[in-house]
């Protein structure tokens, strides 16, 4: 038996991360990444989620209502917003060539981590779909948004 109700795990994950983000990023760098955050996280999550839950019925989530937006649930995609912040704030700039795709496959790990918890805890339920789905995923959704910001510093340094 967990120690919070299920449907309190996306809420409590949400304000979680938004706990890490006002530790570990400086308020300075809030209006920068907000908005990759809003639209890498946010919008994409649930247009992704949509677009797997709703449209090709891949997987679906349980015990998220009433707040779901397009089949997805919406603490989970607000919660994209500052882990979208803390990717960007961390993400290597330089250094061994091997870096940035550690750090890449760490943050996809994790996501899978995730999807495997909230499947195991019966929110998420697939349908057709496995962790390693949502490894590959995030694999080439982290390595696009990290593309777009690195083009986005270039074009506009600090």
């Amino acid at each position: 038996m967990s120690v919070i109700p299920l449907e309190y795990y996306a809420p409590v994950f949400s304000l979680f991360l938004l706990f890490l983000l006002v530790i570990f990023v400086p308020r300075e760098r809030y209006k920068e990444l907000f908005w990759f955050g809003l639209v890498w996280g946010f919008l994409f999550s649930t247009a992704v989620t949509f677009l797997i839950s709703e449209v090709f019925h891949l997987f679906h989530y349980e015990r998220v209502m009433p707040f779901i937006l397009f089949g997805a649930p919406l603490w989970l995609t607000f919660a994209w917003i500052p882990a979208v912040m803390l990717y960007l704030h961390f993400l290597p700039e330089g250094g061994e060539w091997y870096v940035f795709p550690l750090y890449l496959v760490g943050f996809a790990v994790a996501g899978m981590e995730i999807d495997g918890v909230l499947n195991q805890g019966g929110i998420l339920l697939y349908d057709h779909w496995t962790p390693f789905c949502r490894f590959l995923l995030s694999l080439g959704w982290f390595y696009l948004l990290a593309r777009h910001y690195r083009y986005w510093r270039k074009k506009n340094p600090v």
